[in-house]
């Protein structure tokens, strides 16, 4: 029990929440029928002990004899979904998935190789959102990037690396970042787009479905995805190189917002989408029949989940914010999180 403690308390807090998330995962397909109770506690034990190694091999700073893949995700949720299917085909104990958590669509991005460029990215971020303090770190925190950095230099040189992205500008700057990050290892690497596999295997005339995120695509559609990609090859050394040069170019620019747009990433100004959140409120104002306040989180949701890019709601809830202080929008509450105010057009 001492051992189990030590344990849980050197999780992240979104380790802890990502190990929540499946137990509760779980129960719900275990409610809906989906799962017997014999299986249910199979693999909570499994779980249980797939922790325990982890932490084991953690402690011995080694990735162990076993370790047969390394997978790149960006996201809890998208990594999620992998390390479930994962179990799904018998391959978790064997693969390994690393998660950068950080939304590289939004906030300065220069020198981010340095810890000047990491610590003037994580004040733009203190300054602006209204992050929980475990969320304000992300991967430009010294702490964390060298985590990542001692993961990446633990890795044996002949295990191969597959890459994760989507058709969005989080993950193809992932990639970018990725490619840097792993510049001085030999490694065999693929690169997966979960966006083009997905058409390719899962359209049909009747249904096209437009993925915006790795992380919206289930595990089961994932673990396809990955026997699908079985036989691919890995990128060359010349796409390698092509890929960090546009990571150079990319965090040599000084915007803050990115899109992906026509197969490249975009540099924006940051106020792009404000007309677009103006117009989405007027557009609740008629819809509503009335010129009355409308929570704000009801606002940002509607404007993410009308929006084909992939951006994050603490990043409009700034702008929100934004269009209050220049007096196009009134307010009505506290703006300290969305659940304390609304907001209407100013008359």
């Amino acid at each position: 029990m001492k051992d189990l403690r030590k344990i849980m308390n050197d999780l992240t807090e979104i380790e802890a929440k990502s190990l929540l998330y499946y137990f509760f995962l779980n129960i719900e397909r275990l409610d809906n029928g989906e799962y017997s109770k014999e299986q249910f506690v199979h693999d909570t034990m499994k779980e249980y002990q797939e922790l325990i190694e982890g932490y084991t091999k953690k402690m011995n700073d080694d990735f162990g004899d076993q370790l047969s893949h390394v997978h790149v995700m960006f996201g809890d949720s998208s990594a999620g979904g992998l390390k479930f299917a994962l179990k799904q085909m018998g391959l978790r104990s064997l693969h390994h998935v690393m998660v950068l958590r950080d939304n590289y669509a939004v906030g300065p991005m220069q020198q981010l190789n340095t810890p000047d460029g990491r610590n003037c990215r994580r004040e733009w971020f203190r300054d602006r959102m209204n992050l929980h303090d475990a969320d304000d770190n992300f991967m430009y925190d010294e702490y964390f990037i060298n985590k990542v950095v001692a993961e990446i230099v633990r890795i044996p040189e002949h295990i191969p690396i597959t890459i994760w992205t989507g058709n969005n500008a989080l993950e193809q700057i992932g990639v970018r970042y990725a490619l840097n990050l792993f510049r001085n290892k030999s490694n065999p690497i693929y690169v997966i787009n979960t966006a083009v596999d997905s058409h390719t295997l899962f359209d049909t005339p009747e249904l096209t479905i437009d993925y915006r995120h790795t992380g919206e695509i289930n595990p089961e559609k994932l673990g396809q995805i990955m026997k699908h990609n079985e036989c691919k090859a890995a990128i060359t050394r010349t796409q390698r190189e092509a890929f960090e040069q546009e990571w150079l170019n990319l965090s040599g620019e000084s915007s803050v917002l990115r899109i992906w747009e026509q197969q490249e990433v975009i540099h924006v100004n940051e106020d792009y989408y404000d007309q677009y959140i103006i117009e989405t409120v007027s557009k609740l104002h008629s819809n509503f029949g009335n010129h009355e306040f409308i929570k704000s989180a009801r606002v940002i949701g509607e404007v993410i989940g009308n929006l084909e890019q992939l951006l994050t709601d603490s990043f409009f809830e700034h702008r929100l914010r934004q269009l209050i202080y220049s007096g196009i929008l009134e307010i009505k509450g506290v703006p300290k999180a969305m659940r304390y105010y609304c907001v209407r057009l100013k008359i």
